[in-house]
């Protein structure tokens, strides 16, 4: 017979795994709040879903009303000694009101006149986190919020036509006096971060210039993109600004239920600052559920909550797009810890609040966990036929279409390398035997073809 003169060479197997990876949609809570650090030390009492307090179901309010809200969204405990003391000082102001309407002003020099009126009276320092009206009242520190909501008050006594303008980065009011014309409103800006704010650029206000330099004086930029809101939207600026506050150091059991106090007030208003509220919100819920999580267990009750405000307030798409992350997070937690009774479990519990189009993400997901274990554990035939299946199930998917071909090239590189052994140790037959056997299974396979025309080729040489 002589000798194998030719060695078949074998083949290296191929480890492609798709490996899992934790990814979070990070929302921002307002513009000056931009990429907030989570962190691991949340503890497990979850926020409460509801307002902290219920608010009038309508957008404008009398004097007293925003004084009152204002005091509630500033977290100012209703018959708190703070709270009795602001009421005093808001009664003091009423007094100061009723006098200097009693002599005949007009309605522009009356705004006027208040304005300067809460600077004598409460208003001493600009402090640019100091939103919380109760503080202002109480100190005397204020910032663009809580001085225009207190003036957006005071001005409302004094019975003017006074209303709330936001911007991104800013807060103040308009005054709307009548003119000489029939039907036409005059429009007095008032900057409430300044006693001489009262129509800025007027003349009145470069006359005092020297005492102007005195107070905060806010750049042109802030005024860009301007709202005209409503009373309750513009109240609500206090929360607001204390929810963001909150964010910053990740503290959201005081958050969520005061953002919710927030929105309710503008739940039926259809507007686009109405509309910002409800976006703030749901970053609230949003940056609360993905943090970052320890272990599946830690993670279970954050989804849990998230499901319930979901319920609660509805789906809106940025919560959509925050809902498909949670629930992948929550099986990347379950696959990692090698759980996947509770992968499967979650995927089934959740399927009804993710979209549409990230259900497949999702099967994927768990497809993927399937196919990494039998490739770890060389189980090639097994997780071909798996990826076969997968594949047919989520044609679109290259992850899965990659691992059926590692799988393949593994199981045909098995094939060939135990002929190749056989057939160089001189086991012809067994050699053939292994190769008709690779076939039925992958007839179509042009190795192990090539490699049994080579070995009959290899033996007719030396049987002549």
């Amino acid at each position: 017979m002589g000798y194998f003169s030719r060695q078949f060479t074998k083949k290296i197997l191929a480890r492609r795994l798709v490996f899992l990876l934790l990814f979070f949609v990070a929302g921002n809570f307002f513009a000056q709040n931009k990429n907030q650090t989570q962190t691991r030390n949340q503890t497990q009492n979850q926020p409460n879903i509801e307002p902290l307090f219920t608010t009038p179901d309508y957008t404008t309010y009398t004097a007293d009303e925003i004084f009152e809200l204002g005091l509630l969204y500033s977290e100012c405990e209703r018959g708190s000694q703070a709270w009795n003391n602001a009421w005093q000082k808001l009664e003091h102001i009423k007094q100061g009101v009723a006098a200097i309407s009693k002599d005949a002003q007009t309605p522009e020099a009356l705004g006027n006149t208040i304005l300067k009126l809460l600077y004598s009276e409460c208003l001493k320092e600009y402090s640019e986190k100091q939103t919380r009206l109760d503080v202002a009242l109480e100190t005397g520190l204020y910032n663009c919020v809580s001085s225009a909501v207190l003036y957006l008050a005071v001005a409302k006594l004094a019975g003017l036509d006074v209303r709330g303008q936001k911007t991104t980065q800013h807060a103040f009011c308009t005054v709307y006096v009548p003119t000489e014309q029939t039907n036409k409103l005059k429009k007095i800006d008032v900057e409430t971060t300044n006693p001489y704010g009262f129509n800025p650029g007027s003349k009145q206000t470069f006359q005092r210039e020297d005492e102007l330099k005195g107070y905060y004086v806010v750049p042109k930029t802030y005024y860009s993109n301007r709202q005209e809101v409503s009373d309750a939207v513009f109240t609500g600026l206090i929360a607001g600004n204390v929810c963001s506050f909150y964010v910053e150091k990740n503290e959201y059991t005081d958050a969520v239920t005061l953002g919710a106090a927030r929105y309710a007030a503008v739940i039926n208003e259809k507007t686009k600052a109405a509309q910002d509220v409800r976006n703030e919100f749901d970053v609230l819920a949003s940056n609360y559920v993905n943090i970052v999580p320890d272990n599946a267990a830690g993670f279970a009750p954050r989804l849990e909550w998230f499901c319930s405000f979901v319920d609660r307030w509805g789906m809106t798409s940025f919560l959509q797009e925050n809902m498909d992350t949670a629930v992948s997070n929550m099986l990347v937690l379950c696959y990692q810890e090698g759980n996947e009774e509770l992968a499967q479990a979650v995927g089934q519990k959740y399927k009804a609040y993710v979209s549409a189009k990230n259900v497949s993400t999702i099967e994927e997901m768990q497809w993927l966990y399937v196919l990494n274990n039998l490739m770890n554990s060389g189980d090639y035939e097994n997780g071909y036929v798996a990826a076969v299946q997968a594949q047919d199930l989520l044609p679109k998917s290259t992850k899965i279409k990659n691992m059926k071909n590692a799988f393949y090239s593994n199981c045909i590189t098995l094939v060939h390398n135990a002929f190749a052994d056989s057939a160089n140790c001189g086991q012809y037959e067994q050699a053939r035997e292994l190769l008709l056997e690779g076939l039925k299974k992958y007839p179509d396979d042009k190795t192990l073809k090539k490699d049994l025309s080579d070995l009959e080729r290899f033996i007719s040489r030396m049987n002549q």
